[in-house]
């Protein structure tokens, strides 16, 4: 998965230097998926997004059943399957909250994963985005943001089991935010990954 992290990065640069400032993790699983199908490209896999798979029954695992892998990447003779699940983190919420966020989201990510009955190289992947709404409210949002962001990465980097962990941060504050019209000034300051494997 390092490889594939360290393409990433750059990946998400050019395309906020494609589109005036946009942010590629600000959407959906679906979009960070696609970055990291880039990725696997840009590293000289070939892959697939939303597979067709058989998977095990979520009440009877003996039980095949036809659905969709996340994405499916090729090396050549390794094969990685990837079941991925998007989070936004609220960074105003408790830390316990958003501790136990992170943990369930891994879980249920684990979850799912373990459900695919190809052979390949098993990984559950959490994409974690914190934001903070109304911004403006603060006193000095740039230094709660980076240090909240801080905490998250240290956080992750203790959780227990074969967790890989890469995170990307927007190197200026001025090009992490916006304007909305509802919930104020809106900074997103980066995204998070976890990767959990499963099976070799």
């Amino acid at each position: 998965m390092s490889i594939l992290f360290q393409k990433m990065k750059p990946i998400i640069e050019r395309y906020i230097n494609h589109t005036d400032g946009d942010l590629p993790f600000f959407y959906n699983e679906r979009a960070n998926v696609g970055l990291l199908a880039a990725a696997a490209w840009a590293a000289g896999a070939a892959c697939i997004e939303e597979y067709r798979t058989n998977k095990s029954h979520s009440s009877d695992i003996k039980k095949k059943v036809y659905g969709r892998g996340d994405l499916y990447i090729s090396f050549g003779e390794e094969v990685l399957l990837i079941e991925a699940k998007n989070n936004w983190i609220f960074l105003k919420s408790r830390r316990s909250t958003i501790e136990s966020q992170f943990s369930k989201s891994i879980e249920k990510a684990i979850k799912d994963a373990q459900r695919a009955t190809e052979d390949g190289h098993l990984i559950a992947l959490s994409f974690f985005v914190p934001h903070l709404d109304n911004a403006e409210r603060l006193a000095d949002p740039e230094s709660f943001v980076r240090e909240r962001f801080a905490e998250l990465e240290n956080f992750v980097t203790k959780l227990d089991g074969k967790n890989t962990m890469a995170s990307y941060r927007i190197k200026k504050y001025e090009d992490m935010f916006f304007q909305d019209n509802k919930r104020g000034l809106m900074v997103w300051p980066g995204m998070i990954v976890v990767a959990s494997e499963l099976r070799n």
